[in-house]
């Protein structure tokens, strides 16, 4: 082979391999534009997608908005019969009452006349014994029973209510456009959601290929972006549209609508109901406590008010004493809602030393009869103090056990409140989410409305 024929070969050799290189580059190339074509559609779907969920959260933002604004005007006749009905509850008769003897106690403590505190202190007993015969009478499940049903019948006021006419915009046709028919065909098979999904997607097309073309033609990015998102706002602005329509129609629908609430059940649970003491024991206490607070009341008149206290002295003291209550007695009908200056906050007071755990009332009615049969012999007595201990002491045991006389168990009276709630929301819920802002709103006047006393 001559050198010429080298030369040719090597030529032959180097322009194979230069267009095999070129080819190659071409292929890089090409995959390098596919690829980021696809990442391009990826991220336009991405912004897609969630354009067209935050154009749905909107609306759904805006409906329950609606619904709130009904189920806040339920639930405030409900908060309203709810307090009706433990305000009816504490006061009836067949349940039993408690008395505020530490505000009592403290009230008395701050006063300057020994006739009065004694005056005072006797109606607190008597309040006690009052107390103890009307435990021979309580009927727990009757009076709960009487007042769930009168909790039902306040919610059950609402029944009938009708949903009013919905908002008719101005720009609105007095009949029905080709959209509007076109929107109740599609919501007998859709829901919102879907309508608007189905809107956004037909507004936004496919991309002919005079648009893709064109798209392809933008100089930077930010055209192309910009392209995108007047495509997207376009289709938001369509999906919206077609939820407008959606929710019109509903309110069309649902104008003239009743609540219905004939079918709320009564309640029919018993109430747990624990007689924590017993009637007979307590009697006796009340007795040797009235014993000793006859001679409690001649040390008093004999000594002064600052012979009238435990020796631990609370008269003259002033320390805060704060309380809680259940039910009402009629310390400020007796008392007059005088302002007390003290109280342990400990509770009464007391020398007597109890049993470990404390004495039982078979216990305290043993220790007061052996007190009772002390003798106290007028203001020459100088040990008139044990008689005053003693009194407190039995003062104290009677009110602690006349205010526990039994143990009460309402969760199934508020368990069937709440599910009476939570039925009648459901209710309103079905006719809320049909409803436009201007019947909601009025929906809740006439809610309101119903918002009174408990029907007798």
């Amino acid at each position: 082979m001559t050198d010429l024929d080298f030369e040719m070969l090597g030529s032959a050799i180097g322009s194979a391999l230069a267009k095999g290189l070129d080819e190659s580059e071409l292929r890089k190339d090409q995959r390098a534009r596919e690829q980021a074509d696809l990442e391009r559609q990826k991220e336009e779907a991405a912004q897609i997608g969630n354009a067209l969920e935050r154009t749905i959260r909107t609306f759904e933002r805006e409906r329950e908005t609606i619904c709130m604004t009904t189920r806040a005007a339920v639930r405030e006749v409900s908060t309203n019969a709810r307090a009706n009905m433990w305000e009816s509850l504490q006061k009836d008769p067949r349940m039993p009452r408690t008395i505020n003897y530490q505000e009592r106690y403290k009230a008395l403590v701050g006063l300057q006349d020994r006739s009065k505190m004694l005056s005072l202190l006797k109606s607190t007993l008597d309040l006690a014994n009052t107390l103890l015969k009307e435990a021979e009478h309580i009927d727990v499940q009757a009076a709960v029973l009487d007042v769930a049903e009168g909790f039902r019948s306040n919610i059950c006021a609402l029944d009938g209510l009708i949903v009013a006419q919905p908002d008719r915009r101005a720009d609105s046709p007095t009949e029905e456009s080709t959209e509007q028919l076109s929107v109740k065909k599609e919501i007998a098979s859709l829901d919102f959601g879907m309508l608007m999904r189905q809107t956004f997607l037909r507004s936004l097309g496919e991309m002919s290929e005079k648009e893709r073309l064109a798209m392809e033609a933008y100089e930077s990015e930010k055209e192309r972006e910009e392209a995108l998102r007047k495509r997207i706002n376009c289709a938001c602005d369509a999906a919206m549209q077609a939820g407008d329509s959606y929710r019109q129609v509903l309110a069309q629908e649902v104008a003239g609508k009743a609540l219905v609430l004939d079918d709320m059940p009564a309640f029919t649970k018993q109430v747990g109901v624990t007689p924590l003491q017993d009637l007979d024991l307590l009697q006796q206490l009340a007795v040797q406590v009235d014993k000793s607070f006859k001679t409690f009341s001649q040390v008093v008149q004999d000594n002064g008010l600052y012979a009238a206290f435990s020796s631990q002295k609370d008269y003259g003291n002033c320390r805060r004493y704060g309380y809680g209550r259940y039910y009402l007695d009629d310390f400020y009908a007796v008392f007059g809602g005088g302002s007390a200056r003290s109280c342990s906050e400990e509770g009464i007071p007391s020398s007597v030393e109890e049993d470990e755990g404390g004495d039982s009332i078979k216990r305290a009615i043993e220790r007061m009869a052996t007190f009772n049969s002390m003798p106290y012999d007028g203001f020459l007595d100088d040990d008139f103090q044990v008689h005053v201990d003693a009194f407190w002491y039995g003062f104290r045991k009677l009110m602690e056990s006349a205010n526990n006389l039994v143990k009460i168990d309402l969760f199934e009276l508020g368990a069937y409140c709440n599910d009476l709630l939570n039925d009648v929301i459901k209710k309103v819920n079905a006719l809320a989410v049909r409803m436009d802002e201007r019947q909601a709103i009025q929906f809740s006047k006439d809610v309101a409305a119903c918002v009174g006393e408990p029907k007798a």
